[in-house]
């Protein structure tokens, strides 16, 4: 029985501006670097909109008041509610790629042929192998930021703790049954 095949995908590297994690857009930048499409107007360095130019130029520009963010529907940029809406009749949640919401099968999928599940890391959901797991060895669970799953962080977290108060208490001059030392 052959084995499914998983297809390749290339992410795009990191912004080369310092501090900066965001993926490239043009010549080494994210759009927030200047990287992608620029204003037509001579001297301006700001992100261009459809049209050519950035919202002070003629783009549209987020009609609160106050937003200097481009338009994105409704004359509102996405933090205002410009974001484009799920496709899926009655739904109110924001659309991901391919658009539709998370919920209604939106966003990068799994490459493994067959398998529906949103991806996690390198293309592949949690049961393929993407995502992060436990930095112990033996341990297979997901990881979180910290590189534990939930139950080895616990215990990471009450070693420290309790280190932390047998330092402080050696500095006070006690042991750790409580008893004084000169």
């Amino acid at each position: 029985m052959a084995t499914p095949q998983a297809k390749k995908t290339y992410k795009r590297p990191q912004c080369k501006h310092e501090g900066c994690t965001n993926q490239v857009k043009s010549r080494g930048l994210c759009k927030s670097h200047g990287g992608g499409i620029r204003c037509k107007v001579q001297g301006c360095d700001r992100s261009a909109t459809k049209g050519g130019h950035c919202y002070t130029h003629g783009g549209k520009a987020c009609s609160v008041e106050g937003c200097e963010k481009s338009a994105q529907r409704k004359g509102l940029c996405y933090a205002h509610g410009g974001a484009p809406l799920c496709v899926v009749e009655g739904c109110e949640k924001v659309a991901e790629p391919g658009g539709r919401c998370g919920a209604h099968g939106g966003g990068k999928r799994c490459k493994i042929e067959g398998c529906t599940k949103r991806r996690a890391t390198k293309g592949l959901c949690y049961d393929h192998g993407g995502g992060r797991r436990c930095s112990l060895e033996w341990c297979t669970k997901h990881a979180d930021k910290s590189g534990f799953c939930t139950a080895h962080k616990k215990e990471k977290l009450q070693v420290k703790a309790r280190k932390r108060s047998e330092s402080s208490l050696v500095e006070w001059g006690i042991d750790s049954d409580g008893d004084e030392f000169a």
